[in-house]
């Protein structure tokens, strides 16, 4: 059952829902680019993000840690505009 694809989807839409607002709440509204670049994580990275979250001290932390999730997995990088 958890390996179900329809679970899974399910599962990070809940943990999204979750991450947005923690995301909001520490630093307001944030940009689209940011926004797909959290909904393209993967259901561990959302996981992670949510624990190191609590690290952050500007959103610049956030986009930071972003960019390194997107070099691990071999995709390009591009500058996320702050706020």
């Amino acid at each position: 059952m958890e390996e179900a694809p329809i679970y899974q989807d399910i599962l990070k839409r809940g943990k999204l829902d979750i991450l947005f607002r923690l995301v909001k709440r520490r630093f307001g509204e944030v940009n689209s680019t940011i926004q797909t670049q959290i909904r393209d994580l993967s259901n561990n990275q959302i996981d992670d993000l949510s624990e190191e979250l609590f690290d952050f001290s500007a959103i610049s932390d956030l986009i930071n840690w972003l960019n390194v999730q997107k070099q691990k997995s071999g995709e390009e990088v591009q500058p996320a505009i702050e706020n």
